[in-house]
């Protein structure tokens, strides 16, 4: 296991964007959305596990529980927007939790070329496979393959030494077009990228 040596932050611009993003417009909305923010910032408990096969290197990522308890605290209340927000929020942290791993892999002299995630470029039943020699000790997942905590996500990055073979985002290998979190290749357009297809399941 390592556990990331600091809170995952967003920048003031970023928070801006996010707002946008997932349609926080009024003053009221927005200030829910920070409130939120500071709150996950107490929270959050991001960890990852891995383990590297030649040039494949398997991961299982995580926010940790208190997240999920966070989000049905307040859908317990009934303060859907407050819960919608821990969703939004937790997938804009989960994207800087992808850049720590992909400058960690960096500093070891390797790039990612490519992203499979299960039931997408492989098999969903490779979730056992990652899990078994990831050995998460705070990642479970049931017989549907749904990950505990809900803000995890289980992957295979294929690992290259060459920096022009490296995948520009993690978007290139998605098939959900629409994800509001979508970022093409940034000579294209310039968009964070997204999966909140695995995220938010």
């Amino acid at each position: 296991m390592r556990q990331i040596e600091q809170t995952l932050l967003l920048s003031d611009e970023e928070r801006k964007v996010a707002k946008s993003r997932y349609k926080f417009f009024s003053k009221e909305e927005q200030q829910v959305f920070d409130h939120v923010y500071e709150e996950l910032q107490r929270i959050q408990n991001p960890n990852y596990y891995q383990k590297r096969e030649q040039m494949e290197q398997l991961f299982v990522i995580t926010l940790g529980q208190e997240v999920d308890v966070l989000q049905e605290d307040y859908l317990e209340k009934g303060e859907y927007l407050k819960a919608y927000s821990v969703d939004c929020i937790a997938t804009e942290l989960l994207k800087k939790f992808y850049e720590k791993i992909q400058e960690t892999l960096q500093k070891e002299g390797f790039f990612i070329e490519k992203f499979l995630y299960p039931g997408e470029q492989i098999p969903l039943e490779e979730i056992r496979r990652i899990f078994q020699k990831t050995a998460p000790k705070e990642v479970t997942y049931n017989e549907s393959y749904f990950l505990s905590p809900k803000k995890s996500v289980a992957m295979i990055a294929l690992l290259t030494k060459e920096k022009q073979t490296a995948c520009k985002t993690i978007c290139e290998q998605c098939s959900q077009k629409n994800c509001p979190s979508r970022e093409e290749r940034r000579e294209k357009k310039e968009k964070p990228y997204g999966y909140q297809r695995i995220f938010t399941k």
